[in-house]
């Protein structure tokens, strides 16, 4: 996660309008192998570049974790974000298909693998 981290931190990503950058698109599939270099064991599911924003599931364990992050447009990346409206959403999922699932929570990217950890192991 260090180098997806000083690789986008700061950065402001390239915006197309109506259809999401090649940029955009590259910072998705750069965060996709960062988790799974952080989560080796973990299977990763349904992770996708949508408009803007990209989500996809955390399996392990016969635990399930969902995990979303909307990009701010035409401004900075600022990957120390934890709120709401910066931070990347971590909750529990029943399975691949749960989109609802457990209560919302927000980290930085710098805190993403310990609260992946902490949500997966509150429920479960």
């Amino acid at each position: 996660m260090k180098k997806f981290i000083e690789k986008y931190d700061g950065k402001t990503i390239e915006d197309w309008g109506c259809i999401c950058s090649k940029e955009f698109k590259d910072m998705t599939s750069s965060f996709k192998r960062a988790l799974k270099r952080t989560f080796p064991t973990a299977k990763l599911t349904g992770f996708k570049a949508n408009h803007y924003d990209f989500s996809g599931f955390v399996e392990q364990d016969g635990k399930c974790i969902y995990i979303s992050y909307s990009m701010k447009r035409g401004e900075p990346m600022n990957m120390r974000d934890s709120s709401c409206c910066g931070g990347v959403l971590v909750r529990t999922a029943r399975d691949v298909k749960d989109y609802i699932g457990g209560h919302n929570n927000f980290c930085s990217f710098y805190t993403l693998k310990s609260c992946v950890e902490r949500v997966m192991n509150s429920r479960f």
